[in-house]
């Protein structure tokens, strides 16, 4: 009867392995229902609270199929959480002290080998405002992801004011990075609170070394002053194959940004899909120094240049362009710099919305210059 009475309180049948498993006599007291539901609450010891209750989903298996039975505790730990290593989200800055060492730790932990496999996982961060002194460094096959604009991440009054070359950093400086995520963040150069926008020598998000499958996704970049959105250059690395895709992401300038995408890394593929630029005086949209650009659904608003392809880049395709607010001194939807001696670059489908100020295509390469016609169906140039 007791042991009945024990079940009843707990709202549901506790299994016979449940009892055992907490160290419960086999015959239930009343008396201990107190012990086990504190050691069921418990917070502080990973052996008990979630650890004690099982969990299986069967009804999304597939037939013929089971699910495999894991704790809650195992559950809840299949993506790793900045909270579950101390960071607040609640925007936080007092003496110094934010949550950037927390979320340092967080990708550290996902960086690091596991169970004798493979460094990486999905760094997950909860909707709020977290502040960092430091830039974030996300590794290997590490995911960095938030609930979209529902996470901010922006520097903390403490965050160096002269020497930082970046807030997040994807890979350390030099060699390779693989697999390396940037998905659905709010990020912003300008503390809101006070005011505070340190100077960046690279780029709000940068990259120095040899990205392999790399790539920033459905992210805001907001405050952009005196630096670049985003940052890649070779560094320390060698060269050799790499891609990076840009997809779904918006950037806005305050004050005298230089570029939204800036690529130096010497033979990398630069997939951009869907980005926006607007705000005011970034001097070009999509800087190539060097690297193969593959671009689509592309806006710019308010830059000198929509994109430069300089002297040392592998040209590449632009495919469905959009321009506006570009200048104000002699400014072009598309340059081709004098010295630019490799590869081809093909446009398709170039509109302006400045067409008696802007030139569409200016080829400084061979001289040539399109009319300031408001579209341009198809140009292509091959260096000599």
């Amino acid at each position: 009867m007791l042991r009945r009475n024990f079940v009843s309180k707990l709202g549901s049948a506790l299994p016979v392995a449940a009892v055992a498993a907490v160290g419960l006599p086999r015959v239930a007291r009343a008396d201990d229902l107190p012990t086990f539901e504190g050691r069921l609450a418990n917070s502080s010891d990973r052996a008990q609270g979630a650890a004690l209750v099982g969990f299986l989903q069967n009804s999304l298996a597939q037939p013929g199929l089971t699910a495999v039975g894991r704790t809650v505790f195992s559950k809840l730990t299949e993506v790793i959480s900045v909270k579950d290593f101390g960071a607040r989200g609640d925007g936080s800055d007092t003496t110094g002290q934010t949550d950037g060492p927390a979320i340092a730790a967080a990708l550290a932990y996902a960086a690091s080998t596991r169970n004798g496999v493979q460094s990486g996982g999905i760094v997950y961060l909860p909707a709020g405002v977290y502040r960092i002194n430091n830039p974030l460094v996300v590794g290997d096959y590490v995911q960095l992801v938030g609930d979209g604009g529902a996470t901010q991440i922006e520097p903390g009054t403490s965050f160096p004011s002269s020497s930082a070359t970046c807030m997040i950093s994807m890979g350390a400086d030099g060699g390779n990075v693989f697999g390396t995520r940037i998905v659905d963040l709010y990020l912003t150069q300008r503390n809101d609170s006070s005011s505070f926008s340190p100077a960046l020598s690279k780029g709000v998000i940068f990259s120095n070394s040899m990205n392999e499958l790399c790539g920033v996704f459905n992210v805001t970049i907001n405050e952009v002053n005196g630096t670049d959105g985003i940052h890649f250059e070779l560094g320390a690395g060698t060269h050799g194959p790499a891609m990076v895709e840009v997809n779904n992401v918006a950037m806005f300038a305050r004050g005298s940004a230089r570029n939204g995408i800036s690529c130096n890394v010497g033979s990398m593929i630069l997939k951009v899909s869907h980005l926006c630029l607007s705000g005011n005086s970034f001097l070009r949209g999509i800087l190539m120094s060097s690297d193969i650009l593959c671009a689509d659904s592309v806006h710019l608003e308010e830059c000198q240049v929509g994109i430069d392809f300089a002297t040392n880049s592998w040209g590449g395709k632009v495919s469905v362009l959009t321009a506006s607010g570009l200048g104000p001194a002699s400014p072009c939807v598309v340059g081709i710099d004098s010295t630019f001696h490799k590869g081809t670059v093909n446009l398709e489908n170039l509109v302006c919305f400045d067409a008696t100020t802007a030139t569409m295509i200016l080829n400084s390469a061979n001289g040539f210059q399109s009319p300031s016609n408001s579209v341009v169906g198809t140009y292509s140039y091959s260096a000599p």
